[in-house]
C-alpha cells in the first residue's frame, strides 16, 4: 500500500491572505469609511459638505507626493518592518485626528503619517510581495490582491 503525498498549500498564499486584510483595512477606514464622518465633521465645525468631504482627497494628495517614498522602503527595507511602521504611522494619524478639535491637525495627520502609513499598508505593499511571493501563478495572485481593494467596502457596509 502507498501512502497518499500530503502537500501543505504554498505559504505565499498565507502571505497573500494577510496582505489582503491589511489591504482592506487600510482601504476600508480611509476612502469606504470617509463618509461617515462627513455629517458630524459638518455640523462640528461649520464646514460645507464638499469641504467636510475632502478628507480622502487630502489623504490621496499626501499619497501622491510619498508614494516614491514608500516604495523605496519597501524596496530596500525588511517587509515586516515597513508594514509595522507603517502600521503604528497609520494608526497615530487615526489617534490623532479622533482626538484634536482643530482641522489644521487633522490635515497635517492625513498628509503626512497617515498617507504614509497608507502607502506601506495598502496596495502598493500587496502588490510589492505579490510580486516576490509568486512567479508561476502571479496573475492570479495580483488579482486577488486587486479584490482586496475592493473588499476593504464590504468593512464598512455590512452589519456588524
Amino acid at each position: 500500500m502507498s501512502e497518499a503525498k500530503h502537500t501543505l498549500p504554498y505559504y505565499g498564499w498565507f502571505v497573500l491572505a494577510a496582505a489582503a486584510v491589511s489591504e482592506m483595512l487600510a482601504q476600508g477606514a480611509t476612502s469606504y469609511g470617509a463618509g461617515l464622518f462627513v455629517l458630524p465633521l459638518q455640523a462640528e465645525f461649520g464646514l460645507s459638505r464638499a469641504d467636510a468631504s475632502s478628507s480622502v482627497i487630502i489623504l490621496f494628495v499626501g499619497t501622491l507626493f510619498l508614494s516614491p517614498a514608500a516604495g523605496r522602503i519597501l524596496d530596500r527595507a525588511p517587509i515586516r518592518l515597513a508594514v509595522g511602521v507603517g502600521a503604528i504611522l497609520f494608526s497615530l494619524a487615526l489617534a490623532v485626528i479622533a482626538w484634536t478639535s482643530s482641522l489644521w491637525v487633522m490635515v497635517a495627520a492625513l498628509l503626512l503619517p497617515a498617507a504614509m502609513g497608507f502607502s506601506l499598508l495598502g496596495p502598493m505593499m500587496t502588490a510589492t510581495l505579490t510580486s516576490r511571493w509568486f512567479y508561476r501563478r502571479r496573475g492570479l495572485a495580483l488579482g486577488i490582491a486587486a479584490v482586496a481593494t475592493s473588499g476593504g467596502a464590504g468593512l464598512w457596509w455590512s452589519p456588524f
